[in-house]
């Protein structure tokens, strides 16, 4: 595949925003965790509180604990 053709530049266009949500997810999850702990709040229950929402059924339930609490903070492939 020519990376100068169209078709080419979407995929690389889709897979960079892609990764660039992750990271942003990633970065709100872990300010989270933090605010919970100044705060003196369970973070389970917070993450149970946010998991309930429609936001939260995505990375919440599934990055989070499948992959950042593992400690793979790779960008998703």
């Amino acid at each position: 595949m020519s990376w100068s053709t169209p078709a080419a530049r979407e995929w690389v266009s889709r897979k960079t925003d892609q990764q660039l949500h992750e990271y942003c997810a990633k970065c709100a999850l872990r300010r989270s965790r933090v605010l919970c702990e100044a705060l003196g709040l369970s973070f389970d229950v917070a993450l149970k509180v946010m998991s309930g929402t429609a936001a939260g059924k995505g990375h919440f339930t599934t990055t989070w604990p499948n992959k950042v609490m593992k400690g793979d903070l790779s960008p998703p492939s």
